[in-house]
This record gives C-alpha cells, structure tokens and sequence, in this order.
C-alpha cells in the first residue's frame, strides 16, 4: 500500500491560497484588510452588520483562548514511554456524531482506555489540526489533562511517527484507525 497522507499535513501544507497571500508582502496584505474586514462583517446582501461584527470578534477570542490553553497544557512525545495514540476528531463532524455513538463523547472513551490501561502506560492525545471553538470547549482540555496517564501532545508533532512509535491506536472513528492498520498497529 502506499502510505497516503491528508492534503492538511502533506508536502504543500501552508502553500494554499492564502499562505501565497500572505507572502505576496506586508502591503499586499494591509490593503486587503479593510476588504476582508467588510466581507467578513456584512450580511448575504453585502450591508455591514455590527452584530455580525461583534459575533466574528467573540469566536475569533474564543479560538485564541482555546488554542492557547491547548498549547499550555500540550507536551512533547517522552522517548521510550510506552503509550496509546488517541487522535481527537474534529467536532462537529459526521465521523463521530453519529457515527461513533456513545462515543461521540471523546472524552468519554479516553477515560474508559484510562481505566483498563497498565499504570506505566500513558495515552497520547493529539487535537484535529483544523479544530476550532464551535465544538470545542477549554473545558475540555483541562478534564483531559485531569486525566493522569494523559498527555496532550502538541499539534506540530506528525502523526504517522505518534502511530509508528506507539502501542497501539485508539480511535472513535476515522482515517487514523485506517493508518494504523496498514502500520500493522493493534
């Protein structure tokens, strides 16, 4: 089989559109920001709303926040440990609601692989890169790190190496259960 990666983390990763955009240079992109800022804060009907403002403002801080706290409580993989990859899926998103049923409740099935795990293992968690706050909460990752054989891994870490260097993979759903398959991963 070849080794197929998602066109998120492959090769052209931050050559979009919009990663050419921004290198086009610090003036390009100034003069597209009052455009930008318009678009984003008008109606269907192109009028500016000063409710849709206040609304991108408020989910942009909550992304900020959610992210940093991610990036606070996340860790680099320990050599040598022994551990259970557990790739988060984004949410909201078919693959879990609905069908990992009761398990659409990620947090839920990391407890139970908590409560049957040895001691000495430890289960990596790794966030969806493209997770944003509208189905994320921060209080989701600080449960998460209550945890004690958890460790939020950060999101610049590959994931084929967290597959490769594991035990085993955990998974609701979802193409990282195929990738550990085809890396003969329990």
């Amino acid at each position: 089989f070849e080794r197929r990666v998602p066109f998120y983390m492959g090769a052209n990763a931050g050559k979009s559109k919009i990663g050419r955009f921004f290198r086009k240079g610090p003036r390009h992109v100034i003069r597209a920001v009052p455009q930008y800022f318009n678009w984003l804060c008008s109606d269907r009907h192109g009028n500016f709303s000063s409710q849709r403002m206040t609304n991108v403002f408020k989910f942009m801080l909550k992304n900020y926040r959610l992210n940093k706290t991610y990036e606070s409580l996340a860790v680099a993989p320990v050599s040598g440990e022994k551990f259970i990859y557990f790739a988060l899926h984004a949410q909201p998103e078919r693959s879990t609601s609905p069908q990992a049923g009761v398990f659409v409740d990620q947090l839920l099935a990391i407890q139970m692989l908590d409560y049957v795990l040895p001691p000495e293992w430890k289960i990596y968690v790794k966030d969806h890169p493209v997770q944003t706050a509208v189905g994320r909460e921060i209080s989701f990752y600080r449960e998460l790190a209550a945890i004690p054989s958890v460790r939020i891994i950060k999101k610049a870490v590959d994931s084929h190496e967290l597959v490769r260097n594991s035990v085993a993979v955990a998974t609701c759903n979802g193409n990282v259960g195929l990738e550990a398959v085809l890396d003969n991963k329990p």
